[in-house]
């Protein structure tokens, strides 16, 4: 099973929209939800999760994020993804700006079956790739049928 996604935006005019979708995604599938472990977030992430028999992956979209402005974690089964992007000083008076900065904060549930001892993380374009091995005994095994 795919681990619990867990995220809080900060106050925004989206959040009641947001809230209501994140409703019906429970609703729908279970696993995906919400928690109180999460923490606002305004430097904008995206994730995606996904497993195969012996791993499960993350990728996280971190643009303008280099290796040292990032701490990955795992505490008490929930893979915390923190960072922060700051905003470049300047001189004079900014006009418009659509790029974010400020804090990113991501937490994702883990299963019970994962190898905390085999975890790769890299930065690649923008994406920071997880890759988080699951203990050999929880493995799938796949029976030949004689």
């Amino acid at each position: 099973m795919l681990p619990t996604l867990t995220t809080r935006e900060c106050a925004s005019s989206f959040d009641s929209i947001r809230s209501e979708m994140d409703d019906a995604f429970r609703e729908l599938f279970g696993h995906f939800g919400t928690s109180n472990k999460s923490r606002c977030r305004s430097a904008g992430s995206f994730l995606t999760v996904w497993e195969d028999d012996s791993t499960i992956f993350v990728e996280a979209d971190v643009p303008g994020f280099g290796k040292d402005d990032l701490e990955v974690t795992i505490h008490e089964g929930i893979l915390w993804i923190r960072g922060e992007r700051r905003l470049p000083e300047r001189e004079g008076t900014i006009r418009h700006n659509e790029r974010s900065f400020g804090k990113l904060e991501r937490a994702i549930s883990l299963p019970d079956t994962i190898d905390t001892e085999n975890v790769d993380a890299a930065v690649e374009n923008g994406v920071l790739k997880l890759q988080v091995a699951k203990r050999e005994s929880e493995q799938t095994k796949r029976i030949e049928i004689k």
